[in-house]
């Protein structure tokens, strides 16, 4: 591909991802008003799973082309970046109130997952049998949630057609996010080829950072139209699959491997950062300011040290 179309490419996946991020939580903010949820809720469940759609894909994939590295790579380094990058950047444009049965119902369950699938990659792999047990954990509870929600919840009458039509928003939105963040992976690092940038550093910015994009187009978008909340759920929603979700589904398809470098330096990194989530949420039960430049100071961190790492490599 010749670089000016690339560049041609690249202007109009902007576009598309922009105005499908317009659509998604436009789509996701009319569902959650007719069926009378909260926005965290909806971000929480049926956003983090489109948003999270690309490291599964990638994952799985990469597993059952036995490159374990990727597989593995890409879902914590993703965890990394939501909340590094993309919550630090929510919480640095507004401040989100925290509902209290998130931080129990969620954040301390993403904290319990995170701890399961490092506690599972101490021998340095995480085997069919460990990924199955990750899965069916995470298949139980969200079981569960459903079942406690319906319970909870109160008979509503729904316009079915309007639902439809948000339903239909959503769905146009998510795959134009996905799509647009595939085709600005792609032509990004072709353009960062083109003038000689460095490999690790492509690699270390344009792709680990590649797939998390869908979820940073959606917290640009949310933040613009003062849905916070949406984002802060898909955050958590989406390191929760990431973790128990695709990481479990791709050991089931071939055991993973775990690298020196992601056991003893990405996951304890990831555990800190969970922590501090966990504590920065329940602290007066907010998002704001200072807590979203702890993230990202905490991710600027660890870029630097893996930096460190591979230069010493």
């Amino acid at each position: 591909m010749e670089i000016w179309l690339t560049f041609l490419v690249f202007a109009l996946s902007v576009a598309l991802v922009v105005k499908s991020a317009d659509w998604l939580t436009e789509g996701a903010s009319g569902i959650a008003s007719i069926l009378g949820v909260s926005e965290i809720m909806i971000g929480l469940t049926i956003v983090s799973f489109a948003t999270t759609a690309p490291e599964f894909v990638f994952s799985v994939s990469a597993s059952y082309l036995k490159n374990p590295d990727f597989a593995v790579g890409n879902a914590v380094g993703s965890c990394l970046c939501n909340v590094g990058l993309v919550l630090a950047f929510v919480g640095i444009a507004q401040v989100t109130k925290i509902g209290k049965g998130i931080i129990f119902r969620w954040a301390i369950p993403l904290l319990l997952f995170a701890g399961l699938v490092f506690a599972l990659s101490l021998d340095g792999s995480i085997s069919r049998l460990d990924g199955g047990l990750i899965l069916a954990l995470f298949v139980l509870f969200y079981v569960l949630l459903i079942f406690r929600s319906k319970r909870s919840s109160r008979k509503k009458k729904v316009l079915n057609e309007n639902l439809k039509r948000m339903v239909l928003l959503f769905l146009v939105g998510t795959a134009g996010v996905v799509i647009g963040s595939r085709l600005l992976i792609f032509t990004g690092e072709t353009i960062a080829v083109y003038f000689g940038v460095p490999d690790m550093i492509i690699g270390i910015t344009l792709m680990a950072m590649g797939t998390s994009l869908p979820e940073l187009v959606t917290a640009i978008t949310s933040v613009y139209k003062k849905m916070g909340g949406l984002s802060v759920g898909n955050i958590i929603g989406a390191n929760l699959l990431d973790l128990a979700w695709v990481i479990s589904t791709a050991a089931v398809v071939n055991p993973l491997t775990i690298d020196v470098q992601t056991l003893t330096f990405t996951f304890p990194v990831l555990l800190i950062l969970t922590v501090v989530l966990i504590g920065c949420l329940s602290w007066k039960r907010e998002l704001n300011r200072w807590k979203g430049v702890t993230f990202l100071l905490i991710y600027i961190g660890y870029l630097v040290g893996l930096f460190l790492k591979y230069s010493v490599i």
